[in-house]
């Protein structure tokens, strides 16, 4: 189900973003490749989110 998969992708989205702030609150570093990677995935998820909207934009 379309419905359940965009759920559950804001949740992922969501939860990665919290976790990420989290550990930059802390003050630890995870170094460049670590943020381009969460930057990517980030990107990943609005990209599949908007599309099962239907406009394919990658913007909310």
């Amino acid at each position: 189900m379309i419905f359940w998969g965009t759920v559950g992708g804001i949740f992922l989205a969501l939860f990665g973003a919290a976790k990420w702030f989290d550990r930059k609150r802390r003050g630890a570093s995870f170094g460049r490749a670590g943020a381009d990677h969460h930057a990517a995935v980030s990107r990943a998820h609005l990209q599949s989110w908007s599309s099962h909207r239907g406009d394919g934009s990658g913007k909310i």
